[in-house]
């Protein structure tokens, strides 16, 4: 009896811990990353198109690996404004992203749509 309930604590202290370390992660990655960056001016149309797979999120910061293999960071938190954010969003999803290039090569998304093929779409923009 005394070891299963010796068991039992050193499961619950590895699950806490476990959880403990979750909590640290979370709060480590900051909730708005791209707000002192300067912006484009984001209007009705949008100069880039890109498609590709989201391999990280947080919130509405997404990162999407191209086709051609690289990755780019996407500011999706304009379009989830608009109401042109198709969500929810997962990773592993296929996504188009429309928008402007701002700094450091971050497209501030004015639209944000998923897809089910990306073997039809046109060459990114």
């Amino acid at each position: 009896m005394l070891r299963t309930r010796t068991l039992a604590a050193a499961i619950v202290f590895a699950l806490l811990s476990g959880a403990e370390c979750a909590a640290q992660v979370i709060e480590a990655v900051p909730r708005t990353p791209l707000q002192s960056a300067p912006r484009p001016n984001l209007g009705a149309r949008a100069e880039h198109a890109v498609y590709g797979e989201i391999v990280a999120m947080n919130g509405t910061l997404l990162t999407v690996r191209l086709r051609s293999g690289r990755a780019l960071r996407v500011d999706a938190s304009e379009a989830a404004r608009r109401g042109t954010y198709s969500a929810p969003m997962f990773l592993g999803k296929l996504v188009a992203a429309e928008g402007s290039l701002g700094a450091g090569g971050v497209l501030y998304a004015i639209r944000v749509t998923r897809l089910s093929r990306i073997d039809q779409t046109p060459a990114d923009r």
